[in-house]
């Protein structure tokens, strides 16, 4: 097995494509993470500088409901529970025929 391993090194070092392009890939990548360590500490001075904490947890007071308010959560759930019973009403309708 150590003859397999050692051939198989042989033949990727000879390899000059295979190398050169494994050498642009980690290229290419350590300057990816570098940007997005950069964009990290932007987005760091960013938000201390507004006030917004990422370990913020969504309590379930007065902020939830203005959130679901924001969202028009109730606006939705009123429009299905109309059109829900708009279907029921005109089933019942339907079958009482029958």
């Amino acid at each position: 097995m150590t003859a397999k391993k050692q051939h198989t090194k042989v033949q990727l070092a000879g390899n000059g494509r295979v190398k050169g392009y494994s050498e642009r890939l980690a290229a290419k990548l350590e300057e990816k993470n570098n940007q997005l360590a950069e964009r990290n500490e932007a987005l760091a001075k960013l938000s201390t500088k507004f006030g917004v904490s990422e370990n913020k947890v969504a309590s379930a007071g007065p902020n939830f409901f203005a959130e679901l308010k924001r969202r028009n959560v109730y606006k939705v759930a009123i429009a299905y529970a109309v059109v829900g019973w708009l279907i029921a009403a005109d089933r019942d309708a339907g079958f009482s025929i029958l």
